[in-house]
């Protein structure tokens, strides 16, 4: 269209002003590539080459796309509209391709990247400029559906984004997948044998896992970090304790508990727990258990990484157009591999009967300190566990905890992603918070004041408004009588785990806690 007199400047130079920027984001890109040539050369390997081609056309594309809009724009002809849209297709296009040719985000790639897609925009505009002379019909079918196909996939993963957060659920949600590798990483080797007992074929310190079937007890999955795994035999450790005292009860209030425990994760690891693995299991609650000692002084590494606005859009593990399929197809396969599975079944297939578990009393012949903690040889030496407990004391009791935030933030988000499923949290105490002698050794250690509640006292606040009930063991295991040397021996001698007696006195308290739940759930 001819430009009319009252045309104005924006209307007949605005596109060659958004190519004019586009060259000048090619420009960087090609800088940026030439600064870094031999890193790129090293990490891409043959895939340098084409990215150097790429760049190369981008900035041929840049330029003859600015001379022909000049051209364009000095005769009168307006499309700066168009223009618009067409960069919006450009971005939303480089979006997609981005999100699935570089994974994990990383600042070089989103800037070498930026210059394709100002170049794809340069050629876009440069291709529309000969199809719409040509055939102004074709270059309107074109230009119709590439950006409705485009603009209605951003549209949808906005829209799951607001449904997300309207309606919680494990298939929106994005944990990221530096935490599961972690998991992966850490958890135990399925057959692994602690004392005297395999691990289940998913590498948890438990009996083996099915889909929950009809009729059978309330079923509870316990996620936690190495208090979870246990440093006890199986029949002493807290969960089986638990499943036991529920078994004298009422039938009503019979529990099957699940132990998700791995040792060395923390906050973040728990809520991919939930969402990848806790959740397929079909439980009727899930228990987080939280170690004072450790969880809220973990480093917070994917919270200050850069670029974290970038990050949620460009990185493939926080796009629910990425995540959701992902997401569907991994909790199907979980459950076709749980359901309809008996314990027994499971383990032979597994094949854990290859190491039968030590009962009882097997174990107790076996492990004595069981039955009497002043067995206990000591884990650590005295001067060593001196020096985790200060530094523990540190961190939690002389100022606010380092990670108090990541932990509410996460437990929040595993609130909705849970969904429909109750969601309870219990509180572990360290040692020095429920053995007066040790506190008394690290008070006079710190040269600071300490607070030696301070960790409870900031999260109990917090749960009384988040909706979350919780279950503080701190003054249940105050409350547990002294042994004859004035010690309540509740953790192993020199150690930061709980021992066969801390174990029992938590299953007991959290037997309590965890019938008024599930009494309250029907």
């Amino acid at each position: 269209m001819k430009a009319t007199p009252s045309t104005s400047w924006p209307q007949r130079f605005g596109t060659f002003a958004l190519l004019l920027l586009a060259l000048a984001f090619v420009l960087r890109s090609f800088a940026l590539f030439s600064a870094n040539a031999l890193p790129l050369q090293l990490v891409l390997g043959s895939s340098y080459w084409p990215l150097a081609a790429g760049l190369l056309c981008a900035l041929i594309a840049g330029v003859l796309a600015l001379r022909a809009e000049w051209r364009r724009a000095q005769s009168g002809e307006a499309q700066a509209l168009a223009s618009l849209r067409w960069g919006c297709t450009a971005l939303i296009a480089g979006w997609l391709g981005f999100l699935f040719l570089v994974d994990p985000f990383q600042r070089l790639w989103f800037d070498l990247g930026l210059g394709l897609v100002a170049g794809g925009y340069s050629a876009f505009v440069l291709l529309m400029g000969i199809l719409g002379r040509r055939s102004p019909r074709a270059a309107f079918c074109v230009d119709l559906v590439s950006f409705s196909l485009l603009a209605g996939l951003l549209g949808l993963e906005v829209s799951l984004r607001a449904w997300a957060g309207a309606y919680p659920s494990p298939m929106f949600a994005r944990v990221g997948g530096g935490p599961s590798e972690l998991v992966q990483r850490f958890r135990c080797k399925p057959g692994e044998v602690r004392f005297g007992f395999p691990c289940n074929s998913a590498g948890y310190y438990d009996e083996e896992f099915y889909r929950k079937q009809p009729g059978e007890p309330t079923r509870v999955v316990s996620i936690g970090d190495s208090f979870s795994v246990g440093t006890v035999p199986h029949a002493w450790h807290y969960t089986t304790l638990l499943e036991e005292q529920s078994a004298l009860s009422q039938e009503r209030s019979r529990l099957r508990v699940d132990n998700l425990g791995v040792a060395g994760i923390g906050p973040r690891e728990y809520l991919s727990l939930l969402v990848e693995e806790a959740l397929p299991l079909d439980p009727d609650l899930i228990l987080i258990s939280l170690f004072v000692g450790n969880d809220l002084s973990v480093e917070d590494v994917l919270g200050d990484l850069p670029d974290s606005g970038l990050r949620a859009w460009l990185q493939r593990d926080q796009v629910l157009l990425a995540v959701f399929p992902d997401r569907v197809r991994r909790l199907q396969k979980e459950q076709a591999r749980l359901s309809g599975r008996a314990a027994s079944q499971a383990r032979g297939a597994a094949g854990g009967d290859a190491q039968p578990s030590m009962d009882r009393s097997a174990a107790s012949q076996a492990f004595p300190w069981v039955l009497d903690p002043l067995l206990e040889e000591p884990s650590l030496a005295p001067e060593t566990f001196h020096n985790i407990e200060l530094g523990r004391a540190l961190e939690i009791c002389a100022q606010d905890p380092p990670s108090l935030q990541l932990m509410k933030d996460c437990l929040l988000q595993a609130k909705r992603a849970a969904g429909d499923v109750p969601l309870a949290v219990m509180l572990i105490p360290d040692e020095f918070q429920v053995e007066q002698e040790l506190w008394d050794s690290i008070s006079a250690s710190a040269k600071r004041p300490l607070e030696r509640d301070r960790p409870q006292r900031l999260l109990m606040a917090w749960f009384a408004t988040s909706g979350l009930p919780v279950l503080d063991l701190l003054p249940v295991l105050r409350d547990v009588p002294p042994l004859k040397d004035g010690k309540r021996h509740l953790y192993h001698a020199f150690d930061t785990h709980f021992n066969a007696r801390g174990n029992e006195a938590a299953a007991k308290a959290l037997h309590s806690f965890l019938r008024k739940l599930v009494d309250a759930a029907r």
